[in-house]
């Protein structure tokens, strides 16, 4: 690999040539320069980041928690209040809403990662900018990557660590 900059992030030249043995990003061929994130595209990336987990993903979960607490009443309550209604299912109800909420994000970034949902994140002075792009096919990845990642960082609720016990 061989380094070189410009102006907007650094650059890669990825150069080696047995891509059976090689390990490169989904969408990049060898030989191909891959070029990181600038810092204004980790701000724009770091600020959807932040509103995805707190207005969507905490939001979410508090309003699973409300439905499994009998907080709500409607039919999606009464739904859940019937499910529930052994204090073990309820436990475990409880367990895996964060589990379903990461899911569902997970396959939102992923999906936005690899080009199949394009789309963008407005900037302060209305400049749109392509989060795909920006996020350099990783956010799916940021969101689930434990300690540092998104939900550690930026989530006011609980979440599984399945990074956790890895050396």
């Amino acid at each position: 690999m061989s380094f070189r900059s410009e102006p907007g992030g650094a650059v890669v030249s990825v150069t080696r040539t047995k891509s059976k043995s090689w390990s490169h990003h989904p969408g990049h061929e060898i030989g191909e320069s891959i070029r990181f994130p600038s810092m204004e595209e980790k701000q724009v990336v770091r600020e959807f980041a932040e509103s995805l987990i707190r207005l969507v993903r905490d939001d979410s979960i508090e309003s699973c928690d409300r439905i499994v607490n009998h907080l709500t009443r409607g039919p999606e309550a009464d739904r859940w209040a019937h499910a529930v209604a052994d204090l073990p299912a309820g436990d475990a109800v409880k367990l895996v809403i964060p589990d379903i909420v990461d899911q569902v994000l997970f396959h939102l970034l992923d999906a936005i990662d690899n080009g199949l949902m394009p789309l963008g994140w407005e900037l302060q002075d209305g400049a749109c900018v392509s989060l795909s792009q920006a996020g350099h096919g990783e956010m799916g990845g940021w969101l689930m990557s434990g300690k540092g990642g998104w939900l550690d960082r930026f989530s006011k609720q609980r979440y599984f660590d399945y990074l956790a016990d890895l050396p």
